[in-house]
């Protein structure tokens, strides 16, 4: 049955029918926020909402934080395209009896815009950056349950003008007594918004993540599946994980998009 799991994991991994690969969430509203959050995670292609169990879980799943017994945080910095950059900090701090809770800071910042007046003459230099603060929370509800929520403010400034969104995630984690070593993970971003500062038309998708991960191997090897649907087409994440030992694991992952045709 082991063997049978991983040839059926490895055919969906690298062959999956009528995909195309390539990006289709760039244009839309906090576009910033689906980029990802951890080395760990990003090394699995982002097949993560089902396992969420480091101080990235208040990026991936609020849920996940139930399954964190002690203060933790992690960083992400990456040096994009020219004067572009990409940060993501997040803290946990687990309290006896009552939770997980959770900070987080998200950031794509762009920098050295020439500004120009209606005569094309160099005005001042600008930038342009995403931000998102969140406050997350998670607990064990019943042995096989976990549930988490986040709130977060999202910004986008761009040289004087600046607005805001106020929205909400919710998650939540179930390990099946049906199947050994399977467990399912839910999260929804952006179930509710509210805007601030000026004008504009611009609001945060509603997004919906689902996924399970399957634990072989005395749970040293996790076979990870994640689906997600937003304003783009719905997109796989496939990642596995195996654990050589205590301090040393093997990672790797893909990510795809379902192809869109043109229709006359």
């Amino acid at each position: 049955s082991l063997i049978f799991v991983i040839i059926v994991f490895g055919i969906l991994l690298f062959s999956l029918p009528e995909i195309a690969w390539c990006k289709a969430s760039g244009g839309q509203p906090g576009a910033f926020l689906s980029w990802g959050a951890g080395a760990r995670s990003l090394g699995m292609g982002k097949a993560f909402v089902s396992i969420a169990d480091d101080a990235s879980a208040t990026y991936w799943n609020p849920a996940g934080l139930a399954q964190i017994d002690r203060k933790e945080v992690t960083a992400l910095h990456a040096i994009l395209w020219a004067d572009t950059i990409y940060d993501f900090i997040s803290y946990v701090h687990p309290i006896t009896s009552i939770g997980t809770v959770g900070g987080s800071f998200t950031r794509l910042y762009s920098g050295e815009f020439d500004g120009r007046d209606e005569y094309n003459y160099f005005t001042h230099k600008f930038s342009d950056s995403q931000t998102a603060f969140g406050l997350s929370y998670g607990k064990q509800i019943v042995d096989v349950l976990a549930l988490g929520a986040s709130i977060k403010y999202v910004t986008h400034n761009l040289d004087s003008h600046k607005n805001g969104n106020f929205t909400a995630d919710v998650g939540a984690m179930y390990k099946t007594p049906l199947v050994e070593h399977l467990q399912l993970g839910i999260n929804l971003r952006n179930l509710a918004g509210l805007r601030t500062g000026e004008h504009t038309e611009d609001k945060l998708p509603l997004t919906l993540r689902f996924g399970f991960n399957y634990k072989l191997l005395r749970d040293r090897l996790a076979l990870v599946v994640d689906l997600e649907k937003s304003r783009v087409p719905l997109s796989y994440h496939f990642g596995a994980e195996y654990w050589a030992f205590n301090y040393l694991a093997v990672r790797l992952g893909t990510v795809s998009y379902t192809h869109l045709r043109a229709h006359e």
